[in-house]
């Protein structure tokens, strides 16, 4: 989990409480109210980051995600403080970087695994792509838009027959030998080379799902891949709440200054 806390730490709050204290009064409404305009800034600031903001201090993301920035939550936890949190994997991924993994010694083992019949442990990994020019679906998330052009080969049922997923399913053996319920599907046409000339080798073989299911590539990553193949390259950290609270500081203060102040009747 990524936490920023913030919390009142100015000269003038400890005459505020004293005063409160010594009048009875529980509240500060201004400065409660400045705080929660401060946390506010810093979950805005952080928000626009995950979703590919710059933030100064830190390299914007290249392939932003909107899960991570669904899951930044801004919590008040008392009057004069909050709580500005991620439990996102991904967070920790970004903030801390990743070293270079090699996914063929894990994925082909999981619990989605498969075996083929040779006995060679294998995933079937499906890449969702965008479609050109319309609202949702170039949505930040979608790493993959395809071109016009390969949208209307597509979109055109009579050169590419829609897949469909079954109601039925069947069970399958993982690697572990754990079985596992597999849906079925009925598959329809894929892209093919000559269909149209901006197909690329990563979308060869699209196919268009039935209903708002949208459109796949499904790739194989298998025990016995290329060498060099489905490596996931070290990623270096990016100190985001470092920066953010660097951005974000000097105004924080002078806003919650102010409605210290404001309590304070000065």
């Amino acid at each position: 989990m990524i936490r920023m806390k913030m919390a009142a730490d100015h000269s003038a709050l400890a005459e505020l409480q004293y005063h409160l204290a010594k009048l009875g009064q529980k509240s500060a409404p201004a400065t409660s109210h400045a705080l929660k305009a401060g946390a506010n800034l810093i979950y805005d600031t952080w928000h626009g980051f995950a979703l590919g903001g710059s933030l100064t201090g830190v390299e914007s993301l290249k392939n932003p995600n909107d899960g991570y920035a669904r899951s930044i939550r801004n919590k008040q936890t008392s009057d004069f403080s909050h709580e500005i949190y991620s439990e996102s994997i991904a967070a920790e991924r970004i903030e801390d970087g990743t070293q270079e993994h090699d996914m063929k010694t894990t994925h082909p083992y999981g619990k989605r695994s498969r075996v083929s019949k040779k006995g060679i442990p294998y995933l079937i990994i499906p890449f969702r792509w965008g479609t050109p020019g319309k609202e949702g679906d170039t949505r930040v998330g979608f790493k993959n838009v395809m071109p016009i052009n390969i949208y209307n080969v597509m979109k055109n049922t009579k050169k590419i027959k829609k897949s469909k997923a079954l109601n039925s399913t069947h069970n399958e053996s993982n690697f572990k030998g754990q079985p596992q319920e597999r849906r079925e599907y009925e598959w329809g046409g894929r892209l093919k080379f000559g269909m149209s000339d901006d197909i690329t080798p990563n979308m060869e073989g699209m196919t268009r799902m039935t209903g708002r299911a949208g459109y796949f590539t499904f790739r194989v990553i298998s025990a016995n891949s290329p060498s060099g193949s489905w490596i996931r390259p070290a990623v270096a950290a990016r100190p985001v709440t470092k920066a953010i609270a660097d951005n974000t500081q000097r105004t924080i203060e002078a806003i919650v200054e102010m409605g210290i102040m404001e309590d304070l009747e000065l």
